[in-house]
Formats: C-alpha cells, structure tokens, sequence
C-alpha cells in the first residue's frame, strides 16, 4: 500500500497596500520658520530620490521663497485666496491620478488652505480620492502660535497623523528651550492633535539662514559654495555650519520624525553623518 503525500494548502500572500500619494503643508503664523522647514525636507528628498511637486501659493513671500529647491515649482495664477482654493482642489485631484508626493507652502495668515478648510469638505474629499494630508503645525514659543493651532481645531480641522513640529530656531536661549518644549507638547492644543494619531518634533536650529536667503539659492548649493553674482563666497565656517545641518541634525530629526510623516524617499531616509565626518571631508585626518 502506498503513502499518499498529504498536500498543503499554500496561503495567498496578503497584498500590500497600495501607498498613497502625501500632501505635505505647513501650517502656522507668519515668521515661524514653514518655508524653510520645507524647502530643507524637500532639497533633502530630492537628494534620497524623490520626486514631490512643489507647490507655492505664498506669492508675498520673496526673501524666504521656496522656489529655490532645485525644481519646477507651480503656483496658481491668482493671489486672493478663494481663487487660490480653486487651484489648489484641481492640483491634488491631480495627485490622485499620477500619484506623486507634493509639498505646499501656503504662507502665513488666512490663506488657500484655511479657505478650503471652512469652505469645503477638505479631508472627506482627500480621504474618497485616496490622497493623504500631512500637516504640520509649525510652532514657535509664543503663546499666540498654540492660539492659531487652537483656533483650527475650533474650526474642526484636526486631521489624523498631524505633526506638530516645534521650531528649535524661534527660543531665545537654547539653554531653556527643553523645559519650554515640554511646556508646549503639555498644551491642550497640543495634546489634541496628539491624540489624532499626531506626532511631536523638534526642527534643528541653524544660523545664518540670512545669508542663504540673500544669495536666492538651495541649502545643498550654498554648503557646495556655489558662486552667486554680486555676492561674496561663503566662508568655511558658514557652508560647514549648513553641511552639518543638513547632513547631520536634519536627518536627526527626519529619523525621529519618522517616514510615515516624509515624503516619498526611493533611497530611504538619509544617512545621520557625523561631526568628524563632515568636519574631515575628503581630507580625511590632517595629522
């Protein structure tokens, strides 16, 4: 008599699900540090192999311009607001066919956004197009940037998987800045988007950013000391001040931050490189 093998029975394996594209638009008062939190995420996914759209709509906004990334960046051909909305509603519909990452930067005050988040069904009309919003709440230590973060909430617009990103920049003396941001994520507005599947970050402090803006160009092309006409070059300890920033405590914070909250990086995140490395460069040790 002859054993009949037993046969298994194999399981289909379970299918990812598909990625959905990201918006990525910082929200916050004027002069809290949102353009340059972007334009350093954005120079830095290029860099890993990225590919989001850019999109501006803070049009004032000249002297902190994201433009300045490296790719093509889209603005709407209006600058009021509800004109602005409308662009913005044909841009990530957009998003939904091609599937590509993007990264807004609306500017300060009543801006494109706020009018869609009081004029239309914003998150229900993403979430049917499969379209993912990440927002992040740009705060500085003033109480009045938690007032503007309460304020939307009060509007009902407290999307889930918020970041609330604390600007290490705007403290008036480091040395203080850790009790104050304990103070901050204990803020009830805080607290809120927290428990929306948010998340809490602190953005890296640099100086200098002046200069960077005064010459009109990327960060990477500033650390490479790329000349700009009728500007000086960039001093040693300005492009190894920015190369530490964006090689060091920008992928610091991007680790601690966390993918889910990044755009799309075909590369994965950047590598944390550290101070000896950058301060050797190809020269390797001197002695």
């Amino acid at each position: 008599m002859t054993a009949t093998a037993k046969t298994s029975k194999t399981e289909p394996a379970a299918e990812a699900k598909p990625r959905r594209p990201r918006l990525i638009v910082a929200i916050g008062r004027q002069r809290v540090g949102k353009t340059t939190i972007l334009k350093a995420i954005t120079e830095i996914t290029l860099h890993q192999g990225g590919d989001p759209q850019v999109w501006n709509t803070d049009i004032m906004n000249k002297s902190h311009a994201i433009d300045t990334v490296g790719v093509d960046v889209l603005t709407p051909p209006e600058q009021h607001a509800s004109g602005q909305a409308a662009w913005l509603e044909e841009q990530i519909m957009g998003m939904a066919q091609t599937g590509r990452d993007a990264v807004l930067d609306i500017g300060g005050g009543w801006t494109a956004v706020h009018e869609l988040i009081q004029g239309s069904p914003l998150l229900g009309a993403m979430r049917r197009m499969k379209v993912r919003l990440i927002p992040y709440f740009v705060i500085g230590f003033e109480p009045a940037d938690l007032d503007y973060l309460d304020d939307l909430h009060r509007r009902d617009f407290n999307p889930p998987g918020s970041v609330v990103i604390i600007n290490e920049g705007l403290a008036s003396y480091k040395a203080d800045s850790k009790e104050h941001t304990r103070a901050i994520i204990r803020h009830p507005a805080v607290q809120q988007a927290l428990t929306n599947k948010g998340t809490v970050a602190t953005f890296p402090a640099v100086n200098g950013l002046l200069k960077v803006a005064e010459r009109n160009q990327s960060f990477f092309d500033f650390v490479a000391g790329k000349p700009v006409p009728g500007m000086p070059t960039p001093s040693w300890f300005d492009t190894l001040r920015f190369d530490f920033w964006l090689r060091h405590s920008i992928p610091t914070f991007m680790r601690d931050l966390g993918a889910d909250f990044l755009p799309n990086m075909p590369n994965g995140l950047p590598p944390v490189v550290s101070k000896e490395e950058i301060e050797n460069g190809d020269e390797g040790d001197d002695e």
